[in-house]
């Protein structure tokens, strides 16, 4: 049973289709690469990511700082990451709480120490400024039994929540119980010696063999295993998120290379970009990186307001991706409620939060579409409009990541913001204000083409709430 059962974990990749690989030729490198993009993505069909493997050519000098303590990293439990073992916290939260604060239903709350009921309105205090309130008016947190004003939560909600509802610090309370706290702060080159030093202990390497030596099939079925069986305690550290106005890019910003078009610095902000009308955004038009080890994983998510990303691995060891692609996303996202209720009932945006895995083989099993693709150094990896997609590391790596959006998307983008309303959450920028800009910026008959149908969804959004403002 026990040989059947590794067997298993070892085909984890086992009839997953590999994502699409596309080597533009010299010419098409040193084109527009959203032209080439738009080009690749009618041949994406089915896929939710792609790689694109460029010319032997390409060679960009890596020019990340690396002799001072710039890597702040984040404390990852990779056996807590199963959505299975959520599903067990959730079943368990009553024993789990965040402080020491008692939980208290509506009627405890309401009976002094005398046991004389009082005016509930009089009673209930608001976590967040402990000020009274009239309890029809407050948020009580299905975890810890504290109460919030509507208006004190952030974002404010505009109705008290019908179903399960958990306040931020419960929320920050569970991923730190997966392991998404706060993690040490080290220097390029001492990271890397964590990571392969952790490497070498797992697979018990003797000294002279390279970290890297150990098969990716081997990495792919352990990783898998932690993560499905929930045990043992691996703990890791991942350096992600991390700004590049701070840090340095991994790409020359001066020279040849500096001003490339597929150095991520430049191509948030290219011509056919519809991000260039946007101010700044870390993350979204400035790249952040991403500095793994081993296990260090990735959660399924996709992007922010359905955008399309692109990563570039600049060194190290490769990354392992699997997406989902976007017209697959709905039967995903209903995969997850049939297969775990009680978790996605008690957190209706958990797929937000970045912290739950589901193995490809499981996604298979429930008919969701899933491709794999290797991230290897010197390569990008490409996502589409409302693509899920996870992954983690096989070892010591620098990858480079950064939002662009076609004008292919804007109608994905719309479907983001409703998605975005109908979980109360806030959106990184204003999709009806960027809409406007570029029909102020840069009024072309092309431009109208793919915004005309946005702006109408805005005029008649903004005639219907004046309608029911003064009717």
């Amino acid at each position: 049973q026990r040989s059947s059962r590794c067997h298993a974990l070892h085909e984890m990749s086992a009839g997953i289709p590999n994502a699409p690989v596309f080597r533009p030729t010299e010419e098409e490198w040193n084109s527009d690469p959203l032209t080439y993009i738009q080009f690749i993505r009618a041949k994406c069909k089915g896929f939710g990511i792609a790689k694109i493997v460029p010319p032997k050519s390409w060679q960009p000098a890596f020019s990340m700082k690396t002799d001072k303590p710039i890597i702040s990293t984040r404390v990852q439990r990779i056996d807590r990451l199963g959505a299975h073992e959520m599903d067990k916290l959730t079943k368990d939260s009553g024993s789990q709480q965040p402080n020491d604060t008692p939980t208290q239903s509506v009627d405890d709350a309401a009976k002094p120490l005398d046991g004389k009921k009082l005016n509930v309105k009089r009673a209930r205090k608001c976590r967040k400024c402990f000020q009274m309130g009239d309890p029809s008016q407050l948020a009580v947190c299905h975890d810890c039994g504290r109460t919030f004003h509507l208006h004190c939560i952030v974002p404010p909600l505009l109705e008290v929540p019908k179903e399960a509802w958990s306040c931020k610090d419960c929320v920050d309370f569970k991923k730190q119980y997966f392991g998404f706290g706060h993690g040490k702060v080290y220097t390029l080159d001492q990271y890397k010696a964590r990571g392969d030093y952790f490497k070498r202990q797992w697979f018990n390497l003797p000294q002279s063999k390279e970290a890297d030596s150990v098969a990716k099939k081997t990495v792919e079925k352990n990783f898998w295993r932690i993560v499905q069986r929930g045990k043992p305690d691996v703990e890791v550290e991942y350096g992600s998120e991390l700004d590049v106005t701070e840090l340095g890019s991994g790409f020359p910003l001066t020279g040849a290379y500096g001003e490339h078009p597929w150095n991520l610095n430049n191509l948030p902000k290219l011509e056919g970009s519809v991000l260039r009308h946007l101010d700044d955004i870390a993350g979204i038009t400035i790249p952040w990186l991403y500095i793994g080890m081993c296990f260090s994983s990735f959660c399924w998510h996709n992007e922010d307001h359905y955008c399309y990303s692109i990563s570039y691995n600049h060194k190290g060891s490769p990354k392992q991706w699997y997406g989902i692609p976007g017209d697959g996303a709905a039967k995903f996202e209903a995969m997850m409620k049939e297969t775990y209720p009680e978790l996605l009932a008690k957190q209706p945006d958990l797929l937000f939060q970045l912290v739950t895995l589901v193995s490809p083989t499981v996604l298979k099993k429930h008919k969701v579409p899933v491709c794999k693709a290797i991230h290897n150094p010197g390569e990008y990896i490409v996502t589409f409009p409302q693509a899920y997609h996870a992954g983690f590391n096989y070892g010591f790596n620098v990858a480079e990541a950064v939002n662009f959006a076609c004008p292919d998307w804007v109608s994905w983008g719309s479907r983001a913001v409703e998605r975005y309303r109908e979980f109360r959450r806030v959106p990184v920028f204003s999709h009806d204000e960027l809409l406007v800009r570029i029909a102020i910026n840069n009024p072309t008959a092309e431009n109208s083409a793919w915004i005309q149908a946005g702006l109408e969804r805005l005029r008649d959004l903004e005639y219907s709430m004046r309608y029911d403002l003064y009717a």
